[in-house]
């Protein structure tokens, strides 16, 4: 069973979103702590200095959402694509160094395996079975 292409797509639109979105929420974040240092340094002279520490607080919340958005989007791409590997390519079982020990159909004596030609042989009749 293959994976879903679709869903692949989807997490990679998810990581797409999140890289976009940290970087968003990281430049406001970035731009109202630029703010908040040129306004209220180095008195706290200005009245907007709660409101620039409040906005870089919220973007870089956001910020990190996005991040983990993106980090849950890489995640499950992973597991998608470790997932289709290990159901594409089953392990097959060892091989058996020779096959068990059988009799011969005709007459009920022991056979024996000869490797180089892959069959039974019947030492009793002479015959390959």
């Amino acid at each position: 069973m293959a994976i879903n292409r679709n869903l692949i797509a989807i997490c990679f639109v998810l990581v797409g979103a999140g890289i976009v979105g940290a970087a968003w929420a990281s430049s406001v974040s970035g731009a109202a702590a630029s703010r908040y240092f040129t306004d209220c340094f180095p008195f706290g002279s200005s009245p907007d200095c709660g409101q620039h520490l409040s906005t870089m607080s919220t973007f870089g919340a956001l910020s990190t959402m996005f991040q983990a958005v993106a980090a849950v989007g890489v995640i499950v791409v992973i597991l998608l694509v470790v997932l289709d590997y290990v159901q594409t390519h089953p392990a097959s079982p060892p091989a058996p160094a020779y096959p068990p020990a059988a009799v011969c159909p005709r007459c009920g004596r022991p056979i024996r395996w000869i490797p180089p030609y892959g069959r039974w042989y019947c030492d009793a009749e002479a015959v390959y079975v």
